[in-house]
């Protein structure tokens, strides 16, 4: 009997992700891990599909149905490539049915590019850590097993389990898609660039425990501050996208997308001081907890399931013409990994988390705590370093003081 081959639909809230995927631009982000070695290119290959094994819902290509793209299982094998210190360079089969990630090394450091549409970072740090656990395995070291949830909860869509228990939130279109924003303008490059910055993490969470704030809200309230100084003459506000992982507030052991995003929208020359904007910050994250996010997660799977009955092709010819009337929906994107925790027999040294960057959005900062250090890596496409030189420097000031 011939076995049948693997499919899955998208999860809810990645519906739309392959359909404004364009050759350029396909909502990668990237995760990369600095060893106590050189990396053997070989070795990693053979991890790298041998910890795929294990996750076969990320084993898949694009599939164009009537409605909507699909995902069927991919023949392709993870091939390592060499990593020529560019981020998040568009997959080459994209739309040809091939792996929707990539995985590259240099020296002693693995790079992981992936595909928002079948997860988010925390589903594409569960694979990463299970190739280096591989490694390390094939290597003879003596390693912890990765833990993994079971294949029903790991491919659960989140988002249409918790809608279904109680579909009646209400609508936040408005809010989703709020006023003009201040736009980081610069000299456009050919490709992206990363520019990182490691600093103690004791410093920025004492700086945030002095403001009674997470860190991802006094991150805001700084790069608020400094956006500000560097843009003296701007009147829109400034608009910072943050992804919430809503696995802390609906409990769910999914690998794939988890997450909504919200807008935190601050004054960019009202004269406000930096602690007014960790205030201010905090205030506008802590008040979109739990119902409102629900209603928003309402809000998605509507709107997909209203999108549902619309052909494929008449979506993708929407998303083209509203690419002639595009503007940026937001100043910056910020997103924290939060804490990680890896074994020390896997022998990372350092982790790092990009986001992609385009023409209308041309700087994103993606951070994490790893090891007691924190890790802030501004993806741009621009020649200027202004922003992130000037956050280097406040966040040297805090390690001084």
């Amino acid at each position: 009997m011939r076995r049948q081959s693997y499919k899955r639909r998208f999860d809810c809230s990645a519906r739309f992700y392959p359909i404004i995927a364009t050759k350029k631009y396909q909502s990668l982000f990237h995760l990369s891990a600095t060893l106590d070695c050189a990396i053997d290119p070989l070795l990693l290959e053979e991890a790298g599909n041998r910890a795929l094994g294990r996750f076969p819902y990320f084993a898949v290509g694009l599939k164009r149905g009537f409605g909507w793209y699909s995902l069927e299982e991919c023949s392709d094998r993870v091939a390592v490539e060499r990593y020529d210190g560019t981020p998040l360079v568009p997959l080459p089969r994209f739309f040809k049915g091939g792996l929707l990630f990539r995985l590259s090394a240099a020296g002693a450091e693995v790079h992981l590019d992936f595909f928002h549409g079948l997860s988010d970072a925390h589903g594409a740090m569960a694979y990463l850590t299970a190739v280096l656990t591989e490694y390390r395995r094939l290597q003879g070291a003596d390693v912890p097993e990765y833990d993994l949830p079971a294949p029903t909860a790991a491919e659960e869509d989140a988002f249409e389990t918790y809608y279904k228990k109680t579909p009646l939130g209400k609508l936040k279109l408005g809010s989703m898609l709020g006023k003009s924003p201040l736009v980081l303008r610069g000299t456009l490059l050919k490709t992206k660039r990363s520019i990182a910055i490691s600093t103690d993490s004791a410093a920025i969470l004492d700086f945030a425990r002095g403001h009674d704030a997470s860190v991802t809200e006094a991150t805001l309230g700084l790069l608020a501050h400094q956006i500000t100084a560097l843009c003296p003459n701007e009147k829109k506000p400034i608009v910072m996208m943050v992804p919430i992982n809503l696995r802390c507030q609906f409990p769910s052991e999914t690998l794939l997308n988890f997450v909504l995003f919200e807008r935190v929208v601050l004054p960019a020359n009202g004269g406000m001081s930096e602690e007014e904007f960790v205030r201010e910050a905090k205030r506008q994250l802590r008040q979109d907890l739990k119902q409102p996010l629900f209603e928003q997660l309402c809000t998605t799977v509507k709107g997909v399931h209203i999108a549902s009955a619309v052909p494929l092709f008449l979506k993708r010819f929407f998303v083209k013409l509203g690419r002639l009337f595009a503007r940026s929906r937001q100043t910056i994107i910020v997103s924290n990994l939060g804490r990680v925790s890896l074994p020390d027999e896997l022998g990372v040294e350092e982790l790092q988390f990009n986001l992609n960057v385009s023409n209308n959005n041309v700087c994103n900062l993606g951070m994490l705590s790893f090891k007691g250090r924190a890790r802030f890596a501004f993806t741009s496409c621009i020649e200027e370093d202004d922003l992130p030189v000037a956050f280097r420097e406040r966040l040297k000031s805090m390690t001084q003081n």
